[in-house]
């Protein structure tokens, strides 16, 4: 597997039951195509209704917290397969830089040249139906949908002629990890993420948004925090990203934990990939 050395301050929990399995944990032979394609459906349909029953938010801007978004068995199965670390790969950005140089946060593209590098059996099947599952253009449509009155801030042609493309990714983050408030950037159409706690002691670690509340020409803008999602297993944050759609995450405390996600994020060009 080629990925960079990973900071050795990604820790696991002691606890056998938070541990998420290692390569090699799931050796069943891989599934047909007609069972992946299954877990596809199911994980993709399943999502569509979780999307299509949530009532949108507009403050601070236009998002949704969807409850539920995997049927319950298979997200726990998909917890259970969490990859290790040595799958991901460090993520650097400037808010969230150690003094050794290294970075508190590691992701892994789930794109299709690298899911092959899981272990053959249910551990690949499930990141691999959980991968199309949600790069499938009725997500897709769902979410726009739900989310147009941030699209049109952007936004004026038809929804289906919106250039939008999912591009999955798992992302872990240990203590010390932040990022300050920021809009993302313009490529992005949506941002999501779709959490993984390890233990209900993590809910206060979710994405917190925020509203300008100083601004002065030249100088670093100061902000609100409106209010911050909760981190909560099987649930979603997804909003239209727009000049206003502020988010960020105050440093991760000592003693978190594993903070693992999946970024579910629809970029304008389809070559993209990555933050």
């Amino acid at each position: 597997m080629s990925s960079s050395p990973v900071p050795s301050s990604f820790p696991f929990p002691n606890s056998s039951s938070d541990a998420p399995a290692r390569p090699g944990a799931h050796r069943a032979a891989p599934s047909s195509a007609s069972e992946l394609a299954r877990l596809e459906s199911t994980l993709r349909d399943h999502l569509i209704q979780a999307i299509e029953r949530t009532p949108l938010e507009t403050d601070p801007f236009p998002y949704v917290f969807i409850r539920g978004c995997f049927p319950m068995a298979l997200y726990e199965e998909l917890l259970a397969a969490l990859p290790p670390d040595d799958f991901y790969e460090p993520l650097f950005h400037k808010d969230s830089v150690r003094e050794d140089g290294s970075s508190p946060r590691i992701q892994a593209p789930l794109s299709e040249d690298r899911l092959p590098l899981l272990p053959a059996g249910r551990q690949r099947d499930l990141w691999t139906a959980a991968t199309r599952a949600t790069q499938d253009d009725r997500v897709k449509m769902a979410l726009l949908r739900k989310l147009e009155p941030g699209i049109r801030e952007r936004y004026s042609e038809p929804l289906e002629a919106i250039e939008a493309y999912a591009r999955p990714a798992l992302n872990r983050d240990v203590s010390g990890y932040k990022i300050l408030p920021h809009p993302d950037t313009k490529a992005k159409v949506l941002s999501g993420l779709i959490y993984f706690p390890r233990s209900r002691e993590q809910v206060g670690l979710g994405t917190s948004l925020y509203v300008p509340s100083f601004r002065v020409p030249g100088l670093r803008p100061r902000f609100r925090s409106v209010k911050t999602v909760p981190f909560e297993a099987n649930c979603g944050l997804v909003f239209a990203v727009t000049k206003r759609s502020f988010h960020g995450r105050e440093p991760l405390p000592e003693g978190c934990g594993v903070r693992d996600y999946f970024a579910l994020t629809y970029y304008n060009d389809p070559t993209r990939r990555g933050y």
